[in-house]
């Protein structure tokens, strides 16, 4: 149960998220229980890596202060967003832990979005082939996604996190009364992750979801929290049998084969959450199209979509950038290749025939679709005047 902490607010440990063996403690509370977790790690530095997002300057200097109690704190600043995540960046940090004086006893921090936490994992992971991380998401798409998992890894030659490792957490702080500082946008993109985690693994979660969301925001910090917690819920299941997310846990890319082509094709402009939320949108219409799946499966998607608020439709940006042709060349560099044994006319997709069951080939949640029926599905799927910009 949760207790009461510094100024009266409430603390609490939620179940720890269990990703294979390991148990990652997760503190979801306003900081009262951090400072026991940090103390127990005996760093010899603290290294927090934020984010430049002028919103989260009052929250880091709070991480700064609560962390100098126990050592000295160095800061590095890295640029908030997709395109930061990138090996300049990753040699940036590194270059900079090491000529603040990081040693093996040191700890680095992240403090910011989904970017941030996978560059600073990776940087923990490479830093004398691993020292201590501790992550601090500000997003809500970091806090119920992206920390909750061992892969860390960024962007490389136009493939998304086309390089990358995997590295644990000693334990995740989110506080969600952060959240309440941030554009309902960012809102919007982490729900798209909990539509899809109800969708392959939860799908009792659905009407909780549908109940829970609103299209205008305005959410309380328990909502928040009751989030958070379903997504931690949802993807325990398949991580405690499958740490490195190469066999069941792949159903975690649903709706990504699509999602990342087309943050791929933006340049990062296009959020993670949104290009998730256009992928399963298309992935239901793949499926339906082969006879997977029923019409009722894609109603389904557009009104849980709906639900959060987010669009139905790409602006027109997307769909510039997501012609036949680049669109096809995209979904070849998709990193699921080598999963199947596939020819360059083929993709590795997540197929749903209903909620929480996908379609298996082999031993693997993946089915081989034919790139030009992807493309095609795409066009039907956003054949209406483009959307608002996301």
């Amino acid at each position: 149960m949760p207790t009461v902490g510094v100024n009266g607010r409430a603390t609490g440990l939620v179940p720890a998220v269990e990703i294979g063996d390991r148990h990652i403690p997760y503190l979801l509370d306003s900081g009262a229980g951090v400072l026991t977790a940090a103390q127990a790690l005996d760093a010899d530095r603290w290294l927090v890596v934020a984010d430049d997002d002028a919103r989260l300057a009052p929250f880091t200097a709070r991480v700064v202060q609560l962390l100098t109690h126990l050592a000295p704190v160095e800061r590095i600043t890295v640029p908030a967003g997709d395109a930061a995540k990138s090996l300049e960046t990753v040699g940036s940090v590194c270059a900079q832990a090491l000529a603040l004086g990081a040693s093996r006893a040191s700890c680095l921090v992240a403090v910011g979005g989904g970017s941030t936490c996978n560059i600073v994992g990776l940087c923990a992971a490479l830093l004398f082939r691993g020292i201590r991380l501790v992550q601090v998401p500000t997003t809500l798409m970091a806090m119920s996604d992206v920390v909750l998992s061992l892969k860390q890894g960024v962007n490389f030659c136009g493939v998304k996190n086309g390089l990358g490792t995997y590295h644990a957490a000693e334990f995740v702080w989110a506080d969600p009364e952060v959240l309440a500082t941030l554009p309902h946008t960012e809102i919007r993109a982490g729900q798209a992750e909990m539509i899809k985690n109800a969708l392959v693994l939860a799908p009792e979660q659905i009407p909780v979801l549908l109940e829970l969301f609103r299209a205008g925001g305005g959410y309380r910090t328990d909502e928040f929290r009751s989030m958070i917690t379903m997504a931690i819920s949802a993807k325990s299941r398949v991580l405690r049998r499958d740490a490195t997310e190469r066999r069941a846990a792949l159903v975690l890319e649903y709706g990504h084969t699509v999602g990342h082509a087309l943050e791929v094709l933006t340049g990062g402009r296009l959020g993670h959450g949104f290009g998730v939320a256009f992928g399963m949108r298309v992935a239901a219409r793949v499926a339906a199209q082969q006879g997977l799946a029923d019409a009722a499966l894609v109603d389904l998607h557009d009104e849980l979509i709906r639900s959060a608020g987010l669009p139905l439709l790409p602006p027109a940006e997307v769909l510039r950038a997501a012609n036949r042709e680049t669109l096809a060349a995209a979904l070849r560099r998709d990193n699921k290749r080598g999963y199947l044994r596939l020819d360059d006319r083929q993709v590795s997709m997540v197929l749903l025939s209903s909620p929480g069951a996908a379609v298996v080939t082999g031993s693997l949640p993946l089915t081989p679709v034919g790139i030009p029926a992807v493309v095609n599905a795409f066009a039907e799927t956003f054949a209406q005047t483009a959307g608002t910009p996301c």
